[in-house]
């Protein structure tokens, strides 16, 4: 009798510290990356290992003194809770015990856009540094994943004249694209202008207009949600100072 209650206390025990253990851990990478002064930046963090997650809570510091944030963008966190408004400092929180996800290693978990800013002149290394908390779709805590990245930034000829300004008006590719549920628009112009940006089906038929406002001579880039419009094959038209390029973009819902 002694001997089958110790049997249970020892399987007891077993079942007990099965559920307490912490699950394997997951790899949160930044990558060092190289760029140029006066151009749009964008920082993918990236996963190993990422596996059932249900939770997610992501702090990432960048330094400031080269770097402007634009927007953070994540194709695999529906409604996730992201603040980017303190300067230096993005903050991400999800959760769905329901649908907890899975991603192949090296999938960019999220995408920081950034625009280097006109003091990043010389060679200037721009560090971040991250660290992520995740918990199991049973409520169990990941180990804490830290990680760090940098850009090294290094003047153009451009740059080099002292000139800071764009050579050109110019509409970049979007990214991500193909996209949903949104996707970033980058441009830069030479000179003041009045900005558009209409947005055309393959029929030609205008399906949004966005007026950008008046923009001084720099680089620029923005989030754009494409808000009710169907899966398919747009085009994006930026238009100001009588000068207007048109590149294309791909939603899917």
């Amino acid at each position: 009798m002694k001997s089958m209650q110790t049997l249970f206390a020892v399987i007891a025990l077993a079942v007990i510290l099965t559920q307490a253990a912490p699950v394997a851990a997951i790899e949160l990478i930044i990558p060092n990356l190289d760029a140029a002064p006066f151009e749009p930046l964008q920082v993918p963090v990236t996963v190993k290992g990422f596996g059932a997650v249900a939770g997610v809570e992501l702090h990432i510091e960048y330094n400031t003194a080269n770097l402007t944030i634009d927007s953070i963008v994540s194709a695999y966190l529906p409604d996730a809770t992201t603040n980017i408004a303190i300067p230096g400092k993005v903050h991400v929180v999800w959760e769905d015990y329901t649908h907890p996800i899975t991603l192949a290693d090296g999938t960019a978990l999220l995408v920081m856009y950034f625009t280097l800013t006109g003091s990043a002149s010389g060679t200037t290394a721009v560090s971040f540094v991250g660290n992520i908390e995740l918990v199991s779709a049973n409520g169990m805590p990941f180990p804490v994943s830290v990680t760090s990245g940098g850009v090294n930034i290094t003047p153009s000829d451009a740059d080099a004249g002292h000139d800071p300004l764009p050579l050109r008006f110019e509409l970049l590719q979007n990214f991500p694209n193909p996209f949903n549920p949104s996707t970033t628009i980058a441009y830069s112009v030479a000179k003041a202008a009045d900005l558009q940006l209409a947005v055309f089906n393959i029929a030609g038929q205008v399906v949004d207009r966005i007026d950008l406002g008046r923009k001084a001579p720099g680089m620029y880039s923005f989030t754009y949600l494409p808000g009710n419009l169907p899966s398919g094959v747009y085009t994006y038209r930026l238009t100001g100072d009588g000068i207007s390029q048109s590149r294309e973009m791909v939603l899917i819902k």
